[in-house]
């Protein structure tokens, strides 16, 4: 079972989940984070980071959309 937030409308949910441009966003976001970053760290940190983040304040920056998708590009290979 989901939560949506009451003031989330289902008809930007759904534009927000269908978006293409969305998702590669996210994708050069976090190459771009993982590559400029002053420390070296890894996707699972990376991604550790966002989950930790993501309980504390899920629908900020869409997280709660954001970590599943990241975590399924990771798993298919599409993070490098």
């Amino acid at each position: 079972m989901v939560f949506i937030a009451p003031h989330l409308k289902c008809g930007a949910m759904k534009a927000e989940c269908s978006s293409e441009s969305e998702g590669l966003d996210w994708l050069e976001q976090i190459t771009d984070d993982l590559e400029n970053y002053e420390e070296d760290i890894t996707q699972e940190q990376y991604l550790r980071t966002l989950q930790q983040q993501t309980r504390r304040k899920p629908f900020a920056e869409k997280r709660f959309l954001k970590l599943p998708f990241l975590e399924v590009c990771r798993r298919v290979g599409l993070l490098g």
